[in-house]
């Protein structure tokens, strides 16, 4: 798939080849497809002509989701179409699995959560930890004179 600004009116130029489709935030009056493929003997052919909506034909089929799971359940464990059980970490933003058992994903969730409760009060623990202030040391110094015993 080729997409191009357009001009003159055209918001956009898409050029598919065989097989794929359109997806749906091109889907404008403003657009102009094209399909270039084995079926079109190689040229160039219009299969949306600006002004015109694209058919169902020539849009994207709409995905089904691996997991619809809604996390408002409160509980992160939860099981997939395939059968195979999956917890959300902690932020509900990363999926951890697949377990084959309800027994082996809710085992796993406990030793998730034990290390992040470990995580979370080593970090206290660096944020908590004294700071080091200003130490006259590291303030720079005049250099010594040097010794006249020492001369080569």
């Amino acid at each position: 798939m080729v997409i191009a600004k357009g001009r003159s009116g055209i918001a956009a130029i898409a050029i598919l080849a065989d097989g794929e489709f359109l997806p749906e935030n091109f889907n404008s009056p403003k657009t102009l497809v094209f399909r270039q493929g084995e079926s079109t003997g190689r040229q160039l052919k219009i299969i949306k002509p600006f002004g015109e909506l694209a058919g169902p034909e020539l849009l994207r089929p709409k995905s089904n989701p691996i997991c619809n799971y809604e996390h408002t359940e409160g509980d992160p464990l939860h099981q997939h179409k395939d059968e195979s059980w999956w917890f959300y970490d902690a932020d509900w933003q990363l999926e951890q699995g697949p377990f084959d058992t309800y027994d082996e994903a809710f085992t796993a969730l406990g030793q998730y959560c034990i290390e992040l409760q470990a995580a979370k009060e080593c970090l206290t623990k660096i944020l908590n930890c004294d700071t080091v202030l200003e130490d006259e040391q590291t303030r720079p110094t005049e250099p010594s004179e040097p010794d006249p015993a020492n001369r080569d």
